[in-house]
């Protein structure tokens, strides 16, 4: 019941230390080991992989395996190193840092701050422009109202 349970993530944290004390084992230390636990695929068959612990003479050994009969399995402190150093591998340089920043400003300068600008720009002119209207107004109103009177 509490595999069903902690999966679904149903319990709260508090509920799932007092259910890993109480059964003797601590789902962090199975965690730590299974990063990347229902993320994998099997290169063999394409479904996916899972994990699981096996106790030795001495120790506990985690492997990613494959449900299906395809065989596959692989130590666990491998594969959590092995996509690591990918990601280490992946990781942007300074300079690459400074680009995407440069990128960036210039992207947000040219969609946003310019256009704001324009609009600032646009209001005011359109405002001027209301105001002549309006004086204009008042002006063909007053000169109306003269030639009536006379």
């Amino acid at each position: 019941m509490s595999y069903f349970l902690y999966h679904t993530k149903i319990l709260s944290t508090t509920t799932r230390s007092i259910i890993c004390r109480s059964e003797d084992r601590t789902l962090r230390s199975s965690d730590e080991y299974f990063r990347l636990r229902g993320f994998l695929i099997c290169p063999n068959c394409g479904k996916n992989i899972t994990a699981s612990a096996s106790k030795g003479r001495n120790n506990r050994y985690y492997y990613y395996h494959c449900n299906a009969t395809c065989d596959f399995l692989h130590r666990a402190e491998i594969v959590n190193s092995v996509f690591e150093d990918g990601l280490k591998a992946l990781e942007m340089t300074q300079t690459v840092k400074k680009l995407v920043r440069k990128v960036f400003l210039n992207s947000y300068e040219r969609f946003i701050k310019t256009p704001r600008l324009e609009k600032k720009t646009l209001s005011n002119e359109i405002d001027k422009l209301n105001s002549r209207l309006s004086f204009v107004r008042n002006k063909l109103l007053t000169e109306t109202m003269m030639n009536i009177l006379k």
